[in-house]
């Protein structure tokens, strides 16, 4: 399908440059949140569930430190593969953002985030505790992309200062939707095509 949308206040190529981390408003956070994903959604329970990332351990070796697998073969809009370089390089823009990012609130919890290899990240923490996860719930980005450019269940198919047109995408659309953590499997939901593995 296809969502024509008034363009949110204060949201525009020029001031913003699109960028899903310098929300201003609930209306921009939702028009996001349709292209955009992040490493860990919460549900409508308040839990933790797999979004870009298919699973979560903690690391033996450090313990405000965990180990986080990404889904493999994520598509940018673009047609890129998402890789954990990505995360790393959303984090930093996220860092260099400060205070002035809706989701600056994730750096008291942060303290570092390093890719082990293209799938794999180490996420140390500034405190132990599964709660800290909740802080990687913002959305990640991708270096020299087009304007919203993401990974989500909709691909911008037109963008102006005044107004956007959303595309289902139906690439992603196509591939699985069931994810596998241990000992229990989650149905996806829908709007977040979560792609990692077969049923």
């Amino acid at each position: 399908g296809t969502l024509k949308l008034p363009m949110p206040r204060n949201l525009n190529k020029d001031n913003l440059n699109y960028n899903p981390l310098i929300a201003t408003t609930e209306e921009a956070l939702g028009l996001y949140s349709l292209v955009f994903e992040s490493l860990i959604g919460i549900d409508e329970s308040n839990r933790l569930i797999p979004s870009l990332a298919i699973n979560w351990s903690a690391d033996e070796e450090n313990a405000n430190s965990w180990i986080i697998n990404l889904c493999e073969n994520v598509k940018w809009h673009s047609g890129d593969i998402l890789t954990a370089g990505d995360v790393v390089y959303t984090f930093n823009q996220l860092y260099t953002l400060g205070s002035e990012s809706y989701y600056a609130s994730a750096l008291s919890s942060i303290n570092r985030i390093e890719m082990i290899d293209a799938t794999t990240l180490r996420v140390t923490m500034n405190s132990a505790g599964i709660g800290e996860l909740y802080s990687l719930s913002f959305p990640i980005i991708h270096e020299n992309a087009e304007p919203f450019t993401g990974t989500g269940a909709y691909r911008a198919s037109y963008v102006s200062n005044t107004k956007i047109t959303l595309k289902s995408n139906e690439e992603q659309a196509a591939v699985y939707r069931y994810c596998r953590i241990p000992r229990k499997r989650i149905k996806c939901n829908r709007a977040r095509l979560l792609r990692c593995g077969a049923a």
